[in-house]
Parts: structure tokens; C-alpha cells; sequence
């Protein structure tokens, strides 16, 4: 939960594929010392395909539908 009244409510948000780096920041400015991050699922998905190869048109309408204020609000970040 980071919104309030569908609103950015948080001063910053990580992203998965800087995940490292974007505990390390936080745990920086919060002055607080993190314990590593244990890497337990690196190989585990056989199917390595992109999600844009394996989803159809009503599932990315669905997702898109669900996510909408997240695609709004990072657009510019893709």
C-alpha cells in the first residue's frame, strides 16, 4: 500500500529490478542496517519467455485494467 485516496503517499518507491540498490538507499536514509538479501529463485521458471510473447490481448487488457494507476503513474519510467 503506498497511495492514499489513489494518491503517491510515500516519499519513494523501489523497483524490483533495482531491488539491491533501492533497499540499500532506503536503509541508508532510514539509518538502519539491513540484513542481505538471500537469493532463492534465480533459475526456478523454466519458461523464460517474454511476457509480451506469452500474454494475449485479453490478458494484457486485463492486467492493464487492474494496474492501471501504477502504468499511470510510472509511464515515464518504462
Amino acid at each position: 500500500m503506498y497511495t492514499l485516496n489513489d494518491q503517491i503517499a510515500v516519499d519513494f518507491i523501489g523497483r524490483y529490478e533495482n531491488l539491491h540498490d533501492d533497499l540499500a538507499a532506503v536503509s541508508e536514509r532510514l539509518k538502519l542496517r539491513l540484513a542481505p538479501l538471500v537469493e532463492t529463485k534465480g533459475d526456478i521458471r523454466e519458461d523464460k519467455r517474454s511476457y509480451r510473447t506469452v500474454l494475449d490481448s485479453t490478458a494484457r487488457a486485463h492486467i492493464e485494467r487492474i494496474f492501471a494507476n501504477e502504468l499511470r503513474a510510472f509511464k515515464d519510467s518504462w
